[in-house]
């Protein structure tokens, strides 16, 4: 059913994991996370089911609105599709749930795989863009440890990585001819070959982007509201705890930790969870460590219980055979696999 690459992967992936936790234990005292994990309110808790269904299902009508010039999917069958993806995602995070979404697309509507995988690597990329945006100027507004000299450099570098993805999607020639550039720094022309083949195939995917303001401004509308019940989730956490802390450093932590998960994850994002916890929300933000371990594991126990029972309930809804799904994932060549006919 799963190849053996794709096996190497969550291995891989799964040893890291426990040096995440390593990492944690060495942080934390667990008796004062016992003992904090005591005080939590279970009542304050059940909106945090709400907040979790929205952030997925407002990224799912994210997606429906960004296809839509495209190919005509219903609300249902897209925010259906989204659970599943956040099922597998969080199962198997390597990509799993996105391929999962790029298949069922292409097989449903008749598109060849590799374009509507292109589809869903530009939707995932809307969530880098608007963190780009957003992360420096938050970083310079809330009290954090790093001081807003990072918050300065954060921001020059995001508005290159923003100009270069503006260049891409309205200047696609300009982008192409600094590409070529770029290319001739490299020594090996091998590496220069799998450079420029990378390169142009992302100039390609990005003229999805290129719409008009307006459409583009809805779909960074449409992003920046899935963050908000992100933020918002965190916060009702920290809520159960008898903790209120400020919303706006809980909006910011959701984006430092996004950051945080481009480290390969083990399933279920054991491990890197709770090191991302105390990374940002101790180190960055200075919130006593073993708070924020409670907070995490709440977090944590609560997306587990969340993703897995809304992903099986999306299953039997679209009526797809996990079984199967995995089998495609895996001989996908996206996975490492020989794709079948």
């Amino acid at each position: 059913m799963i190849n053996k690459s794709m096996l190497a992967k969550i291995a891989f992936n799964s040893i890291l994991g426990l040096f995440a936790i390593f990492f944690w234990l060495k942080f934390v005292n667990l008796e004062d996370v016992k003992t904090t994990l005591l005080t939590v309110k279970p009542l304050l808790l059940l909106p945090v089911f709400i907040t979790l269904w929205a952030s997925i299902s407002i990224r799912a009508f994210r997606l429906k609105v960004f296809l839509q010039p495209i190919i005509k999917i219903k609300s249902l069958e897209v925010i259906l599709l989204n659970g599943v993806s956040a099922l597998l995602n969080f199962l198997i995070p390597i990509r799993a749930g996105d391929i999962t979404r790029g298949i069922y697309l292409g097989r449903t509507y008749k598109v060849p795989v590799p374009k509507t995988l292109t589809w869903i690597f530009i939707d995932r990329f809307i969530d880098i863009l608007v963190l780009l945006g957003l992360v420096p100027i938050l970083l310079m507004i809330v009290p954090n440890r790093l001081g807003t000299q990072v918050g300065v450099y954060a921001l020059i570098l995001s508005g290159i990585l923003l100009i270069i993805a503006y260049a891409m999607t309205y200047q696609p020639q300009i982008a192409k001819k600094l590409l070529y550039f770029l290319s001739k720094l490299l020594v090996f022309n091998g590496l220069k070959k799998h450079f420029l083949n990378l390169s142009i195939h992302m100039l390609e995917s990005f003229e999805l982007l290129n719409r008009s303001i307006k459409s583009l401004g809805y779909i960074i509308f449409i992003t920046i509201m899935a963050y908000v019940f992100d933020g918002l989730t965190i916060y009702l956490v920290f809520l159960s705890l008898g903790v209120d802390i400020p919303y706006i450093k809980t909006f910011l932590a959701q984006f430092l930790s996004a950051l945080t998960f481009l480290i390969p994850a083990a399933p279920g994002y054991v491990g890197s969870a709770e090191a991302s916890a105390l990374v940002v929300f101790s180190f960055v933000l200075g919130i006593d460590q073993n708070l924020a371990s409670s907070m995490v594991l709440i977090y944590h126990a609560l997306l587990a219980i969340f993703i897995i029972g809304y992903g099986i309930f999306c299953l039997y809804a679209l009526n797809l055979n996990p079984f199967s799904l995995l089998k495609r994932v895996s001989t996908h060549p996206s996975s490492g696999g020989k794709e079948e006919d």
